[in-house]
């Protein structure tokens, strides 16, 4: 079973996900429950989570939308404080080496 890291719940087993609200830049974002997402989901539980109807998806799941940019949460490219630091962003010391890097 997969487990939502956030929650520590089982995911298809339907329960809502914990968390509601993402942040950015310390702004709350407010989370798009099931049922609300454009386009609409038919059933009464996600297909990939197993949120049920009004709940908050858990976090990874593939029918989850980005409440900034409303595409698709997993692949649109929107950051949140919750992510941490972005990887592509690589720390240089004065002299342009990468850290810990003689």
């Amino acid at each position: 079973m997969a487990v939502c890291h956030w929650c520590d719940e089982e995911m298809p087993k339907g329960g809502s996900c914990s968390v509601a609200e993402l942040h950015r830049g310390g702004t709350s974002v407010a989370m798009i429950p099931f049922g609300d997402e454009r386009p609409r989901w038919s059933g009464e539980k996600c297909g990939d989570c197993g949120v049920r109807r009004g709940g908050f998806h858990h976090p990874g799941c593939d029918i989850q939308r980005c409440a900034v940019c409303r595409g698709q949460m997993l692949s649109c490219g929107c950051r949140f404080d919750e992510d941490g630091p972005d990887p592509d962003d690589v720390a240089f010391d004065h002299e342009g080496d990468l850290p810990g890097i003689a």
